[in-house]
């Protein structure tokens, strides 16, 4: 499970509400470090440095009251090579960030910073949008995770992932596969619906499901068609869900969502914290 846990923090009060979700996991099992990350701009005046220090400082003197060993650390550099020296030099088993806070991290999960860290990042990376952020409590926890596939090996590498945190809150898992529309070569005729035969889907979901309940886990399988981003948070929604698990570098659509429009649709919009394994 995750023992070693790196938190990037800006000084924004969104940036520390990841301490919500990440609470629960924080006190379900012992922890052995978490560590506040802050990163100042090349250039930043002593004050500054001094400032975001004392700011992280409060946020461990919080975690230390609640048991937890946390320290702090600050770098000087731009956000992403910051973040991903931390990883190469902490080695975490996860690491977890706010995408919305009002400094650095309100531009991770847009541009060339959240793609590198995204792209680069050889751990376990827990984002939380301010939507999931706003909802979440010190009581919260993960009973209901997401799992998306698309029939690919590399997909379903997250799925370890998901069970060991399924085990501390005897989470329901939904695995969903989305079939595409499927898109016309003539001109103007645009997305054509394929032919829709959604028992096929979940009866091809259905050895892994089968597999996951032998071991113990509460499991549905559900068939998505159409804009694979949207079918994920709808079923998020529908669900209640408390958390979405997903590889990056599938085969098909999974390859897709921590790249492009797909996954930044997720990370957005998806209505809890977003779980992103990255194949190695």
């Amino acid at each position: 499970m995750y023992t070693k846990i790196l938190l990037p923090l800006d000084t924004s009060d969104l940036a520390r509400k990841i301490l919500l979700p990440l609470g629960s996991l924080l006190g379900a099992e012992p922890i052995e470090w978490v560590t506040l990350l802050g990163v100042v701009e090349p250039g930043a005046s002593q004050e500054t440095q001094d400032a975001e220090f004392s700011e992280l400082q409060v946020v461990q003197e919080e975690l230390q009251r609640q048991g937890v060993r946390a320290r702090v650390r600050v770098k000087t550099g731009k956000p992403a090579e910051g973040i991903l020296d931390a990883i190469e030099e902490l080695k975490p088993d996860l690491v977890a960030m706010a995408t919305h806070g009002r400094s650095g991290i309100s531009r991770w999960i847009r541009g060339s910073v959240a793609e590198r860290v995204l792209r680069h990042c050889p751990v376990p990376l827990l984002m939380c949008n301010q939507a999931s952020l706003d909802g979440a409590s010190p009581a919260s926890s993960f009973r209901s995770i997401v799992i998306p596939l698309d029939g690919s090996e590399l997909a379903a590498e997250v799925i370890p992932h998901a069970t060991q945190i399924a085990k501390l809150y005897g989470s329901t898992l939904h695995l969903i596969r989305v079939q595409p529309f499927l898109y016309s070569t003539v001109a103007d005729l645009g997305p054509m619906p394929a032919a829709w035969e959604p028992e096929n889907i979940t009866k091809a979901l259905e050895p892994i499901a089968d597999k996951l309940r032998k071991d113990g886990f509460v499991v549905r399988v559900h068939a998505g068609l159409g804009d694979e981003a949207l079918e994920i948070i709808k079923l998020a929604e529908r669900e209640h869900a408390d958390m979405i698990a997903i590889t990056t570098h599938g085969r098909s659509g999974v390859s897709r969502w921590a790249f492009g429009s797909v996954a930044e649709r997720i990370v957005r919009h998806a209505p809890c914290p977003l779980l992103v394994l990255r194949h190695q």
